[in-house]
């Protein structure tokens, strides 16, 4: 079984644009949703370990967001969209993007669900 994932950058929240200090930016599909407070100390370290494994490779937040779910075993493919062709491009060069061991471990540990939320 395979799986095909819709909306992987979360409506651009995955992309770098948001974080805990930054203003949401205005036009932004997710500028007026907010995520639940109990899920939101989590959505933001997921932000910032993606930040930070962005940093290390140089790369965009939302590159990264991107390899990172294609390097998971049951992913087949991800459906991008993108508002510009700089967008674009960089979405399309995710799957050239290696990440190490350490960088997955950190990525999968922090994006984790609580068991108590967790389907099954």
């Amino acid at each position: 079984m395979g799986l095909l994932v819709w909306s992987p950058l979360a409506g651009g929240f995955l992309s770098g644009k948001f974080g805990r200090d930054k203003k949401r930016p205005e036009g932004a599909r997710r500028a007026s949703f907010n995520f639940p407070p109990s899920m939101k100390r989590a959505a933001m370290l997921s932000l910032d370990v993606l930040a930070d494994v962005a940093r290390e490779h140089e790369v965009s937040v939302a590159r990264v967001a991107l390899a990172w779910l294609l390097h998971q075993r049951v992913t087949t493919s991800v459906i991008v969209g993108a508002r510009n062709e700089a967008q674009l491009r960089d979405n399309l060069a995710a799957p050239e993007l290696k990440l190490s061991g350490d960088q997955l471990t950190r990525l999968n540990t922090t994006s984790a669900l609580p068991r108590s939320t967790r389907a099954g």
